[in-house]
């Protein structure tokens, strides 16, 4: 799943993949490093959940758009992924189809927003 969303996002002519982290903690370390625009986010990582990752991404960098990926929903985890503050959360299943929708529509709305 994780290759077919990244190559959905790569084929995009106007977005680029700067890294990609195998934990929460991790993701963290590079949005330190890298500064990018926006993050997806899995819900479920080892060492620190998406949750926790996103909230403190939003903490320190609070202009980085977070998209949050789940599979699965039954505890509010969609819910959750927001309250952190992720722009929006997405089941992994309709991802294929939303995921570069809604990372366009994330930042021509965080773009203008800024104008």
């Amino acid at each position: 799943m994780v290759r077919t969303l990244s190559y959905l996002v790569s084929v995009e002519p106007s977005l680029e993949i700067v890294g990609d982290a195998s934990n929460g903690l991790d993701a963290l370390v590079k949005v330190q490093e890298l500064r990018p625009d926006l993050v997806t986010m899995d819900f479920r990582m080892p060492v620190m959940d998406g949750v926790e990752a996103t909230r403190r991404i939003k903490a320190e960098f609070p202009g980085t758009i977070v998209i949050g990926l789940t599979s699965d929903d039954s505890d509010g985890v969609r819910e959750k992924m927001v309250n952190a503050g992720a722009t929006e959360s997405l089941d992994k299943i309709d991802a294929a189809n939303h995921l570069v929708p809604t990372i366009l529509g994330a930042i021509a709305s965080r773009n203008a927003k800024r104008s």
